[in-house]
């Protein structure tokens, strides 16, 4: 039913050059509901904060030349 707890999730990619994007995720909840849903939306947040480290270690691992020799 909307209204009870309603979110909205995003993702954004901005080209800021030729090298380099800029990444940005939010997120927005309402509802009646979301007081109650406190905690597990902080649990969420840890979980977005993990990927976003993941994400730019993955990121920064593809920009960097290979070294290996063979």
């Amino acid at each position: 039913m909307p209204g009870l707890f309603d979110g909205e999730h995003s993702f954004r990619l901005e080209a800021l050059d030729a090298q380099r994007t800029r990444f940005t995720q939010s997120e927005r909840f309402t509802g009646l509901l979301l007081p109650v849903l406190a905690g597990t939306l902080d649990a969420a947040q840890s979980g977005f904060e993990q990927m976003n480290v993941a994400l730019k270690e993955r990121a920064i691992g593809r920009a960097r030349p290979s070294t290996s020799s063979g």
